[in-house]
């Protein structure tokens, strides 16, 4: 509570205890003050804690003559306001921090969020995306061997999504305008040409995308009028592969619109909606089951292809089979297709055209299975974090691309060692690559053609063991050169 002068006049000097809160007596001459009952000068104190209990304070110690002195009562108009803090504003984006990676076959991709993108590994196609081409330290391979920026000559200054192919790369930027680099001999550029781009490079035809998957030797991108692939072996809904170097729409959209698209070897997977419905589903090669249908050794789409309803959040496919992210407080990935080398992830080597739960296949009473999202599939194995970031892999492990710090095969998800949590995780062919929580690239696997990034390659030995890194390959995560 603070206090200001009245006008009744006494004859003798009035005492004034300050109410606990108030200040000091330098508080009460600076506000006398300030009512032009003290000159300027009796201000001149520094002000005390407002927690403490101010002295009497009388009107010789006021230097106001007793017979003018004046009585302080309370005004509520006073009464402290309470000054708010400021919760604390949360940081701004650092555009350093690493969004996106992406692994193909020897070669690796990341997006930052200011939209560069950088690229390691093979080069003998361009697929690194720097031009120059350069050469791998005491190497015969054409290769890049730490992250290097993809160079922006072709018009691809920021990037907003990134997908590796086998040894071709596509990328949107934020307009939807697509960009892609690398092999181009089956036409998956999509320039209309067939040589190869060292640059990224626009795709032709001037359409809109919503999102871009680059695979074997075809890509495919989603667009507000349908589904558009380009390259060899892309799977049509009248039962052939179509073939050219150009977009063609595979899929118009009528009724249920594509916002996701994930090719195989010779198969694709896309995600539909209709208003609040979500479907997703397969079609094209399915002789390992891979598009989820066990009609024949191919599926037409809407012709019995694998359909999990509304609930799918993301698919994925790199060879020959599929994974799919499924949500909730427990989410969960489930893959089917090729199983040669475990690689759905159920515990068995079996193929399977039914969505198979990875760690669905637990010992009686054991722990529930793993609560996993963000799968990445490779060639023959597959990744995903789990709730806390923890990183799981399973399938081929031949070259340590498990991460658990030996060579081994595993149809059950086992723990990438070293405790590290991860953002996003990435899987080649020989290879896996993740972002740490720590904004760093970590990398585990084959290194010969300089894929894990951190400048360092030698020809690989047949791994009959856990193999040290000087081998050419590693078993447990290494962290790659920053870009």
């Amino acid at each position: 509570m603070n206090w200001v002068a009245s006008n009744r006049i006494t004859k003798h000097a009035t005492r004034v205890r300050m109410a606990r809160g108030i200040g000091s007596l330098a508080s009460v001459r600076c506000l006398l003050a300030g009512a032009a009952l003290l000159p300027l000068a009796a201000c001149s104190a520094s002000v005390g804690s407002a927690d403490e209990e101010g002295p009497e304070v009388t009107a010789d110690q006021l230097k106001v003559p007793a017979t003018e002195a004046v009585v302080l009562q309370p005004l509520d108009i006073l009464t402290p306001i309470p000054i708010p803090i400021p919760f604390p504003r949360p940081p701004k984006p650092n555009p350093e921090d690493l969004l996106e990676i992406s692994a193909g076959t020897y070669h690796t991709c990341a997006r930052k969020r200011n939209g560069n993108v950088y690229c390691w590994g093979w080069d003998d196609r361009g697929q690194a995306g720097n031009y120059p081409n350069a050469t791998c330290v005491s190497s015969p391979n054409q290769c890049i061997d730490k992250p290097t920026r993809v160079s922006s000559l072709g018009g691809l200054t920021t990037a907003t999504q990134l997908d590796a192919g086998t040894d071709h790369n596509c990328a949107l930027d934020a307009s939807g305008k697509a960009y892609c680099w690398g092999s181009a001999g089956y036409g998956q550029v999509g320039d209309g040409n067939y040589g190869d781009r060292p640059i990224a490079i626009p795709v032709s035809g001037g359409l809109t995308f919503t999102s871009i998957t680059a695979g074997t030797y075809n890509s495919c991108g989603t667009t507000a009028n349908g589904l558009y692939c380009w390259g060899n072996g892309i799977p049509s809904n009248a039962g052939t592969l179509a073939h050219g170097p150009l977009p063609q729409q595979i899929y118009s959209a009528t009724g249920l619109a594509p916002i996701g698209v994930s090719v195989g070897y010779q198969h694709v997977c896309a995600q539909w909606v209709s208003g609040t419905y979500r479907e997703t589903n397969c079609w094209g090669g399915n002789l390992y089951g891979q598009s989820g249908s066990t009609a024949s050794s191919y599926a037409l789409l809407g012709q019995g292809p694998y359909s999990v309803g509304t609930s799918v959040l993301r698919v994925t496919t790199q060879n020959n089979f599929t994974c799919v992210d499924q949500p909730g407080p427990n989410p969960s990935v489930q893959c089917f297709g090729d199983n040669y080398w475990g690689q759905l992830g159920n515990g068995q080597f079996v193929n399977n055209s039914n969505a198979q739960t990875v760690g669905g296949q637990t010992l009686p009473g054991g722990p529930p299975p793993l609560a996993l999202h963000g799968v990445s599939t490779g060639i023959n194995h597959a990744c995903a974090l789990d709730t806390n970031g923890a990183a799981y892999c399973w399938g081929n492990g031949y070259w340590g691309q498990l991460g658990q710090g030996a060579s081994a095969v595993s149809a059950l998800p086992v723990a990438v060692a070293g405790g590290r949590t991860f953002r996003a995780i990435a899987s080649g062919y020989f290879h896996t690559c993740a972002i740490g929580t720590d904004n760093h690239i970590y990398c585990w696997g084959s290194n010969y053609t300089g894929q894990l990034g951190t400048q360092y390659k030698s020809p690989p030995v047949p791994p009959a063991t856990s193999q040290p890194y000087t081998n050419g390959w590693v078993s447990t995560p290494v962290q790659a050169i920053d870009p």
